[in-house]
């Protein structure tokens, strides 16, 4: 058996005492294009956030690539929620792109010719070339995640963690930032993206990790994008879940 991109084992966080996440054991392939979904406080981004140690687990461990996160750090990408950016800071879209190049820096590097390049190229590919010079708070509810999903493309990471890319986004956006997953997965990255809309799981996601605090399943979507684990996973509470489910087992969801 291959060696898993993400591996977690037994992984439990807390807050202030409260259980947010239990137990969690979770093996992700290489080249695979995953969604995290659950109900609200079911520990999504929480999940990502210990992933990326910027909240301390109770107890258990992650490996990225086979080792510990900061032996990997800068083939590692993360893009967080839009609420934990600070949009009134004075850097313009370009800049923001720019940082994704930093990692391969050193300590004293500066950017060169091939490092701009690179940011303008992850500009074109999320169509924000033409705002580049823009700064961040002027930009749209659209236009944001654009700008820090460049950023993840200039580093040019190996595994690809993002925190809710969709939320809020206009149509538009939300096509081209799947055909990016897409285009990110079939060059062998290992994308995995925090979701909320179930109506579009199925077409979007090679796999699901469906999360209450604890792993309900995790698998292909073909096999555990069913009615039964949806009712565990939400409650038993959501039938039109369960009829968005079975229909797209049944073949009019397509897998993309």
């Amino acid at each position: 058996m291959s060696t898993p991109a993400l591996e977690t084992h037994d992984l439990s966080v807390s807050y202030r005492g409260k259980p947010v996440l239990h137990g969690v054991d979770i093996e992700i392939p290489y080249g695979s294009l995953t969604g995290i979904m659950g109900p609200n406080g079911a520990g999504k981004s929480t999940l990502l956030k210990a992933i990326m140690d910027v909240v301390q687990p109770d107890n258990g461990w992650v490996k990225l690539l086979n080792k510990p996160l900061k032996e990997v750090l800068g083939r590692i990408g993360y893009v967080p929620q839009r609420e934990s950016v600070d949009w009134d800071f004075p850097v313009t879209v370009f800049d923001v792109a720019l940082m994704g190049t930093y990692a391969g820096l050193g300590w004293f590097g500066r950017p060169g010719k091939h490092h701009r390049a690179r940011a303008m190229e992850a500009l074109e590919q999320t169509g924000m070339v033409d705002l580049a010079k823009r700064q961040i708070g002027e930009l749209s509810g659209g236009q944001q995640p654009r700008t820090f999903l460049a950023r993840a493309l200039a580093q040019d990471a190996e595994i690809y963690l993002m925190d809710e890319p969709f939320a809020g986004v206009d149509a538009a956006t939300e096509r081209t930032i799947v055909h990016l997953l897409g285009r990110m997965r079939d060059a062998g990255k290992t994308v995995i993206v925090v979701h909320h809309d179930l109506q579009t799981a199925a077409r979007y996601f090679d796999r699901l990790l469906l999360l209450n605090m604890r792993v309900v399943a995790h698998g292909l979507t073909t096999e555990v994008f069913l009615p039964e684990i949806l009712e565990k996973t939400y409650g038993g509470k959501l039938t039109l879940l369960s009829e968005i489910a079975a229909r797209a087992h049944q073949g009019e969801g397509g897998q993309k």
